[in-house]
């Protein structure tokens, strides 16, 4: 089966503290190696990146879990092949 890629910006909805973005690096981790998913996330003032690759469905799956998370706002998919 091919790979697939996403890759989202977006615009948290208040500052995150270093703890916060730990922890949450720490359970995308946990989530992603237990559903073949790699990427990279990027974070500076307030705003993220991330590219996502794996099998296209649990990536759609897994945008939409991101998207519908109130910590983001002004979500984009600027990359989906």
């Amino acid at each position: 089966m091919p790979l697939h890629e996403l890759i989202y910006v977006s615009l948290a909805d208040h500052a995150m503290a270093l703890d916060v973005l730990r922890d949450l690096l720490t359970r995308a981790r946990d989530f992603y190696r237990t559903h073949g998913i790699t990427g990279l996330l990027v974070y500076r003032n307030r705003e993220f990146m991330q590219l996502i690759e794996g099998e296209r469905d649990a990536l759609l799956s897994l945008y939409e879990r991101i998207e519908h998370d109130a910590r983001h706002r002004q979500m984009y998919r600027i990359w989906d092949a």
